[in-house]
C-alpha cells in the first residue's frame, strides 16, 4: 500500500471511532431511508452496498427487509469490525473500491454507495464497475455531497429539530463524537476544496453516468441539503 494509501486507511480508521454518532442526526436517517426507498426490496433481492462503513445502511435494510441477499464492500478493516456486529447475515469483505471488484459480471439487482464515490480518484471507472457487475434492469443508488459542502449546517439542522428533552439529552450525550466528527469532516471538506475529493453537482453526476454507460433516472436533494442523491439505471 503507498503512503497515501496508509494515510487514508488512517483516517478512516479514526473516523470509525466516532463515525456511529451520526446515526443520532435524522438528516442522516432520513437520508438512509429515501435510498432504500429508491430499491424495490424483496425477499431474494441481491443488493451490494459499495462503501458500507460501519454498517448502518446495509442494518437499516436488513431490518425493514430480512430476506435480501445483501453484501458490502469497504477498504476500513476497522469500520467492517463494526458492520459484521450489526448486520451480521450481510457477505461483508475489505476491498479497495478503485480496485476490480471481487464478483463476476451481473452479480446483482441493485447497489448502493453512500458518501463515498466523492473520495475516490475516478469515479467514472467506479461508476463502469458498478455497471458490470450490476444485472441488465438494475439500478444504482448513490448519495455525494453537494458544492459547498458545511457539516456546520447538517449539525445545526439537528439542533432546529430538537423539540423535547430526551432530543436535547441525546445531542448533549454525544457532543464529543459530534465534534470529532464535525472536525473529520472539516478535513473533508478542506480536501474538497484543494481538489482531492470531488463536490459535485447534478450535471456533474450525469455527466459520469453517461460515461459509465448508465442512465440518471431521478435526482433529489438529501442529508440537510448537503447531498445529491441520484438513482442511475442499467437499461441493457
Amino acid at each position: 500500500m503507498t503512503s497515501r494509501g496508509c494515510a487514508e486507511e488512517a483516517f478512516w480508521a479514526l473516523y470509525a471511532t466516532c463515525y456511529d454518532a451520526l446515526a443520532r442526526l435524522q438528516s442522516y436517517r432520513v437520508m438512509h431511508q429515501r435510498v432504500i426507498d429508491q430499491l424495490d426490496l424483496k425477499s431474494g433481492l441481491e443488493v451490494l452496498d459499495a462503501g458500507c462503513g460501519t454498517g448502518n445502511l446495509l442494518a437499516t435494510l436488513l431490518a425493514r427487509q430480512p430476506g435480501v441477499q445483501a453484501a458490502g464492500l469497504d477498504f476500513s478493516p476497522a469500520m467492517l469490525r463494526l458492520t459484521r456486529r450489526k448486520a451480521s447475515t450481510a457477505s461483508v469483505q475489505v476491498h479497495n473500491l478503485n480496485e476490480t471488484f471481487p464478483y463476476p459480471p451481473a452479480s446483482f439487482d441493485a447497489i448502493t454507495c453512500v458518501n463515498v464515490i466523492y473520495t475516490l480518484p475516478d469515479p467514472v471507472a467506479v461508476l463502469s464497475e458498478f455497471r458490470r457487475v450490476l444485472r441488465p434492469g438494475g439500478r444504482v443508488v448513490l448519495v455525494t455531497p453537494l458544492p459547498g459542502f458545511s457539516p456546520a449546517t447538517i449539525l445545526a439542522d439537528q439542533v432546529r429539530r430538537a423539540r423535547t428533552t430526551a432530543a436535547w439529552m441525546e445531542i448533549l450525550v454525544h457532543i464529543p463524537h459530534v465534534v470529532a466528527i464535525m472536525l473529520l469532516n472539516a478535513i473533508i471538506q478542506w480536501r474538497g476544496v484543494q481538489g482531492s475529493y470531488h463536490f459535485v453537482d447534478r450535471a456533474t453526476v450525469e455527466a459520469w453516468a453517461r460515461a459509465a454507460d448508465l442512465n440518471l433516472v431521478a435526482t433529489e436533494v438529501v442529508y440537510a441539503k448537503q447531498g445529491l442523491l441520484a438513482v442511475l439505471s442499467r437499461d441493457d
